[in-house]
């Protein structure tokens, strides 16, 4: 908010951080730069073009330069190019299969989607176990073209909670550990946070 006001570049610097820092901890959160940094310094009317090039070039300078060093040595121990993670394959495979596609978990995920030979405690190079999984994947999302609407209409409607909001309430607290305990457990916590939601969400 300061940058929009104030259009000042050490305010962005001080934003660009915080994403990268973010992203350190979850790689997706390099969207960001894309959906908010973007837009925001290219629609700053009040500051000439070439500024806000220059404002934009340094913005996404400040990730290039914090994830340069894992990346490259990330490049250079794998048989497979790796960037940030090899998390990919094991979300896309644990998100599609016939587990997550109907039943009371359409739109959720499920550690039970991923196949018998990549659980446990899988040896050998990770990056040929996440190109298997997403591999796997999309041959399972190729094969189910037809109830990929219905799938990604449950999944959004299950992040704004619109769908499943009480199953949520337990998978979460279980698998994320968010209400602190197995899903026989006390949710109050959580109840309370999703309708605080519920009542911010028109705010």
């Amino acid at each position: 908010y300061r940058y929009l006001d104030r259009h000042r570049l050490g305010d962005l610097v001080v934003l660009s951080s915080a994403l990268a820092a973010a992203a350190m901890l979850r790689p997706e959160s390099l969207v960001l730069f894309a959906v908010m940094v973007t837009p925001m310094v290219l629609s700053r009317t009040t500051l000439s073009w070439p500024r806000r090039c220059m404002h934009l070039a340094v913005a996404a300078l400040i990730p290039i330069l914090a994830f340069a060093p894992w990346v490259i040595y990330n490049l250079g121990r794998f048989e497979s190019p790796v960037t940030i993670s090899t998390g990919a394959g094991q979300t896309l495979a644990a998100g599609n299969c016939d587990i997550t596609y109907s039943g009371d978990k359409i739109g959720y995920y499920d550690l039970g989607c991923i196949d018998d030979r990549w659980t446990g405690d899988p040896t050998g190079d990770p990056t040929e176990r996440d190109a298997a999984l997403q591999a796997d994947a999309r041959e399972y999302m190729s094969a189910h073209r037809s109830e990929l609407p219905k799938v990604m209409l449950a999944r959004v409607a299950r992040v704004w909670h619109l769908y499943g909001a009480e199953q949520s309430l337990t998978l979460d607290g279980w698998i994320e550990g968010r209400a602190g305990g197995p899903p026989s457990g006390d949710r109050s916590l959580v109840t309370v946070a999703l309708l605080s939601y519920f009542a911010l969400v028109p705010l």
